[in-house]
């Protein structure tokens, strides 16, 4: 019985960590030949998971050619490249961005950050 217990622990532990955990998330919706998003890329990217606001919504990148993945679907289709899509865990929408200009990007994300936040302690 001790065994089957033991087994029972390190495949729940291993479970656990090769199981990705749901996190709020910046989805990147792009498109093959769209200047901005070239320039979000060059930009951004680079350096985008070591800041703060990286830490807090990891990205995920969408080619809008290939569709919106299956998790995605019930979201409003982009019909503007780049958009830049502020999920909760729950995968709702909480905010987006719509084009990339560098003087703004960033502070348009961190006010995306704040409504996200903000929805978190009233619901």
């Amino acid at each position: 019985m001790k065994k089957i217990i033991v087994r029972f622990a390190l495949i729940f532990a291993l479970w656990a960590v090769i199981t990705p955990a749901k996190a709020d998330s910046l989805i990147f919706v792009h498109s093959p030949g769209c200047m901005y998003c070239e320039m979000w890329r060059d930009d951004i990217l680079p350096m985008y998971h070591k800041t703060t606001e990286g830490q807090r919504l990891p990205l995920r990148q969408v080619n809008l050619d290939k569709g919106m993945p299956k998790d995605l679907k019930h979201l409003i289709y982009p019909t503007f490249t780049p958009t830049f899509i502020i999920v909760n865990r729950q995968m709702q929408e909480s905010g987006r961005i719509l084009g990339y200009n560098e003087e703004f990007f960033w502070g348009f994300l961190q006010e995306a950050i704040k409504k996200l936040d903000r929805q978190k302690t009233t619901s």
